[in-house]
């Protein structure tokens, strides 16, 4: 099902691992877009250390009902000394709003990446946040190609499940 690209870039994910790539922090705050969760899957497997935080230590809901216990806090996050070497922002309904009242964002943002880090943006939306709220202060790519892999599993699926359901 998956093509031969991805275990290349779990080659590559692997390498990053064992080099300086330290950190990596999933941001989240309630209507955070869930296929986040798929990101931060994949890159633990393929053995980078990523840690999802929360706006709050409790539970944080997704877009569409989902619930996830982040491992952390944001507060907890600020408090403890680890760099971090990149930075992963969901879009979502509200997701960005959320993001962008509060002030602990700004301070993860400007004083807690590494001064060579990353902020990945996943959609559109969150590449104007990350222009309008950070400027040119810290890098940031947005990413939107990676939906086309996880609609691309999701529909071998229901196709599967339609193409059982004729049998």
């Amino acid at each position: 099902m998956l093509g031969g690209d991805t275990f290349f870039v779990f080659d590559l994910f692997k390498i990053m691992a064992k080099a300086r790539y330290t950190h990596t922090i999933l941001l989240l705050a309630d209507g955070f877009e869930e296929e986040a969760i798929l990101v931060a899957t994949l890159l633990r497997e393929a053995g980078l250390r990523v840690t999802i935080v929360g706006l709050r230590s409790s539970q944080v809901t997704g877009l569409h009902g989902i619930i996830i216990k982040p491992d952390i806090s944001l507060d907890r996050l600020l408090e403890m000394t680890m760099p971090i070497s990149a930075l992963i922002v969901p879009e979502g309904g509200g997701h960005i709003e959320r993001l962008r009242s509060d002030p602990r964002v700004n301070i993860l943002l400007r004083e807690r990446l590494d001064c060579d880090g990353l902020v990945v943006g996943l959609g559109d939306r969150v590449d104007k946040f990350l222009r309008d709220y950070v400027g040119d202060a810290v890098k940031y790519v947005s990413l939107d190609k990676w939906k086309t892999w996880a609609n691309s599993v999701v529909q071998q699926i229901a196709a599967q499940l339609l193409e059982r359901g004729r049998s």
